[in-house]
């Protein structure tokens, strides 16, 4: 095999990929496209603008009309119209093509060195999306007219493809167009014109959303199907791009170099990021408030603070069997550093090395636990259990994920890709928006589930599909469609697939809604991603403006990601649900309660007023402390007794003491007194 001038494609996963049936044939296809393609145009072409031009605007709005089909009306003119439009605007069209096309080839080929999964696969995703719009275009004057002349129904199609894709691609476009895609064409023949290109556009969409297959991939991107699945996209894209009459010429006219720095080690990014890059952003900002909010307190936290805990947490003896699994380096770096012992993606830290771990060990407890699937709600203490593990699963998959995401959002943000680092926000709006969606929608199913519940009977099967179909959603969405192996919790015990669904635009919306800056951005994001704006030519004619307006909005998103305050409160929500779930299994469900009332509040719902010996017993004394009774989970219920007693939370504090027989307590100080509750030993801590 020839030598490469470029670096293989992966090289954080070759030496497990290797392994894979099929896959070291795959890699070396993508190392020689890649290789290729670096000989060819990497240069931003200098774009004459025309746009002042009576013909040229003349032209545009001929293909504004034709995309909305209002041709010229007799046959024997559409020649002659179409080549004054070729003539016109075929230059334009031919340049504006490679800025976008640049800017997803280094968003790429940053995601592969890396070891950047999910973003290699969001990328390519949108790189297949893009080049089916370039073969739409890709038609010279002489195959137009011929279409303009015929009176084939089939041809006269085609040509209303490439004028609307090319009014799309050089006009100024109405609002709700980029941010909605109403009436945003599609390219129809190109999509029936390179099925492979298709086929693996379509198999990247289990990878782009926080759905199954992402999940897989980040459990265990040593093994996972995407490994194929990513390089044979790289392979089809490739073949597609080589196809285009203009891929390998180089560009006429002027050209620039593309003005994106080059990838740097994650050291040199964060120094370049807190050196250079933040202080540049600031220095941009039109606004005191943005200035303020972009000094990025809670970034510079977030990559700063707190390693050295986690790092020392990593070389704890008895941490060796939590990590085990997770993919380790050829050599052993332990003393340079704990996290460089371990291959994740290039930034992470010991941090998020105990995050997969903990993620990878609740998937194993909960394929454990359940080897036939989703118990049904009438196996009821299992059921529960189920739904508890699968939350707890759900939420340390989020965090695995979106801490890749802010580590290559950074990179995106030092480097000045503009469309990588929308691809990053949309990504990690999507994941937030989920994060704090399901704790919330089970919190909601289950305070109805509880309302109805009846001693020694089975709960409403409308109230539990409630419960459990939002956690079937997060985690078994696309299931059916993946190439990974399915495992057992997308599973029913009788052995059928869950069925699940996830509609993320409309979750962003809800949670954050049409007012909040986060929807505002996701639309935004939206757009870039689908090819509606940071198109060819915005970033020809406005390259400095786009690269700006994406770090304002980039370093806004990533301030608020790490704010650990808003990141406790979807965390705790979740760990309440947790509790409410794993306690009611604990109890036993409705069949061990010996009232309706008992069984509604051993689900959580704590509307009745609790009583003297049947919920708790006790004076709340350091001599005779409360004792929470079996049916009321522990926590939330201390703190429902405390609000029927008058005390004010906001104001108590919680201590750790012992009661004067020596027992373990929680003592609640409030204003009026101390109240002292008896933590049952399945609390302990």
């Amino acid at each position: 095999m020839p030598k490469m001038s470029t670096n293989p494609v992966f090289p954080t996963w070759r030496e497990h990929w290797c392994k894979l049936e099929g896959v070291q044939q795959l890699l070396d296809r993508a190392d020689t496209a890649i290789d290729r393609r670096a000989r060819g145009n990497k240069r931003i072409p200098i774009v004459p603008s025309p746009l002042d031009t009576a013909r040229y605007a003349l032209s545009i709005e001929a293909l504004r009309c034709w995309s909305q089909d209002e041709p010229p009306k007799q046959t024997k003119d559409r020649e002659k119209v179409i080549r004054l439009i070729c003539s016109e605007v075929s230059q334009t069209l031919r340049l504006v093509v490679w800025p976008r096309w640049l800017h997803l080839e280094r968003a790429f080929l940053d995601a592969s060195e890396t070891g950047d999964l999910l973003f290699a696969a969001l990328v390519l995703r949108t790189m297949c999306e893009e080049l089916q719009r370039l073969n739409a275009l890709d038609w010279n004057e002489n195959e137009l007219a011929a279409f303009a002349f015929s009176e084939n129904p089939v041809d006269a199609q085609r040509l209303g493809e490439f004028c609307a894709i090319a009014w799309s691609t050089l006009d100024s476009l109405p609002a709700a167009m980029v941010l909605k895609g109403h009436d945003w064409p599609k390219p129809k023949f190109s999509i029936q014109n390179i099925p492979r290109l298709e086929k693996a556009r379509a198999a990247l969409n289990s990878y782009v959303h926080p759905n199954y297959g992402s999940h897989i991939a980040a459990l265990y991107p040593e093994s996972t199907s995407a490994a194929r699945l990513l390089l044979e996209a790289v392979d089809a894209a490739y073949s597609a791009f080589f196809e285009l009459s203009w891929a390998e010429q180089q560009v006429s006219g002027r050209s620039a170099p593309l003005d994106i720095a080059p990838a740097r080690s994650w050291r040199q990014t964060i120094q370049e990021l807190t050196l250079r890059t933040l202080p540049e952003v600031r220095r941009a900002a039109n606004e005191p408030a943005l200035t303020e909010v972009l000094k990025a307190p809670e970034i510079t936290k977030w990559l700063t603070n707190e390693q050295e805990s986690y790092d020392q947490m990593l070389r704890e003896p008895n941490l060796g069997r939590f990590v085990k699994e997770v993919p380790r380096a050829t050599t052993n770096n332990r003393e340079a550093g704990c996290a460089a012992d371990f291959i994740l993606w290039e930034g992470a830290r010991s941090q998020d090395v105990l995050n997969l771990a903990a993620a990878r060990q609740a998937e194993q407890e909960l394929r454990q636990e359940f080897p036939s699937g989703a118990p049904g709600p009438i196996d009821q203490v299992r059921w529960l259990r189920f739904n508890g593990m699968s939350l707890s699963l759900a939420m340390l998959l989020d965090t695995a994920k979106a801490e890749a995401f802010k580590t290559q959002l950074v990179r995106q943000v030092v480097q000045g890709n503009t469309v990588g680092m929308w691809l990053c926000v949309r990504s990690l709006v999507e994941h937030r928006a989920l994060a704090m969606w399901l704790p919330k929608e089970v919190e909601l199913s289950m305070d109805k589930l509880a309302t109805r519940l009846m001693a020694s009977s089975a709960p409403p099967d409308d109230a539990t599909k409630e419960v459990s179909q939002p956690l079937a959603n997060f985690l078994a969405s696309q299931a059916k469609k993946t190439r990974e192996d399915r495992r057992e919790w997308v599973l029913e015990e009788s052995g059928n697939i869950r069925v699940a669904w996830l509609k993320p635009d409309n979750i962003v919306r809800s949670v954050f809604g049409d007012g909040d800056r986060f929807f505002g951005y996701y639309e935004l994001a939206s757009a870039v991603m689908h090819g509606r704006t940071a198109r060819g030519v915005d970033l020809a004619f406005n390259f400095a403006k786009s690269r700006t307006n994406a770090r304002h909005a980039a370093l806004l998103v990533l301030e608020r990601l790490c704010d650990k305050n808003e990141t406790l409160g979807y965390l705790a929500a979740a760990m309440a649900q947790w509790k409410r779930l794993d306690h009611a299994a604990g109890f036993g469900g409705t069949f061990a309660a010996e009232s309706d009332t008992m069984a509604r509040q051993a689900f959580g719902n704590q509307t009745a007023a609790f009583r003297k010996d049947l919920d708790y017993m006790g004076d709340g004394t350091e001599n005779s402390p409360y004792q929470m009774k079996e049916h009321l989970e522990y926590y939330a219920s201390t703190r429902e007794l405390l609000r029927q007693l008058g005390a004010d939370l906001f104001a108590a504090q919680r201590f750790l003491d012992f009661d004067s027989t020596g027992r373990m307590c929680d003592r609640w100080s409030c204003s009026e007194r101390d109240h002292w509750f008896l933590i049952r030993k399945e609390h302990d801590t």
